[in-house]
């Protein structure tokens, strides 16, 4: 197995344990290149200022909430906490499955950073986790469980505006919930919600 890049060019970089473990332990890697199109969709707004170890956690981090979205509602913050913080993970320190953690409860759309989370890794680490979830959450919200086209849709963070772009045959996909998790990502972030329809991108 293979990680692409957050920049979305679509490199391989080399196998990556964390990633490895994740499919294995959800039994769908077949999801694999599903995960990376949806990390590649969301990088634009979320992987700003990482490095490499990062976005080996959030592309684990969104191999995971894919497996979250199969468990009943109610269960899967549980759940989600249970598989990043209790198993056995290669290659992920304490602070890192913290992050895994943080990222998934932003998936289910849960914006809390609770004090264990915090005993493990720095608020800032945290907060920017729970961004790569609430953006994976768009993106699946957005496809209807599958990412969008990257070549009808994008979505940016840039001096201060974070602005989702969609192709305008692609309106109908624009609904209240999807509208709702473009505003939430937004203020997590600290910036301003945008939609933009093109007849072309």
């Amino acid at each position: 197995l293979v990680w692409v890049s957050g920049k979305g060019k679509g490199t391989p970089v080399g196998v990556d344990p964390p990633f490895t473990t994740c499919c294995a332990d959800a039994g769908i890697a077949a999801a694999a290149t599903t995960t990376a199109a949806i990390a590649a969709w969301t990088a634009g707004a979320v992987s700003y200022g990482q490095d490499v170890q990062e976005e080996r956690l959030r592309l684990a981090a969104t191999m995971l909430s894919l497996s979250a979205v199969r468990l009943e509602p109610n269960l899967r913050v549980r759940h989600s906490l249970d598989w990043a913080l209790h198993k056995r993970w290669v290659g992920v320190d304490m602070a890192g499955r913290a992050q895994i953690a943080a990222a998934l409860l932003g998936a289910s759309g849960k914006l809390i950073i609770t004090p264990d989370l915090l005993r493990l890794a720095p608020e800032d680490k945290l907060k920017r986790a729970i961004g790569w979830g609430l953006a994976t959450r768009l993106c699946l919200r957005l496809g209807g469980g599958v990412p969008p086209s990257r070549t009808e849709s994008s979505l940016t963070l840039s001096d201060g505006e974070l602005v989702l772009q969609l192709n305008d045959a692609l309106r109908d996909l624009v609904s209240p919930a999807v509208e709702n998790d473009l505003r939430v990502l937004a203020e997590w972030t600290g910036a301003i919600p945008t939609l933009r329809l093109m007849t072309a991108i």
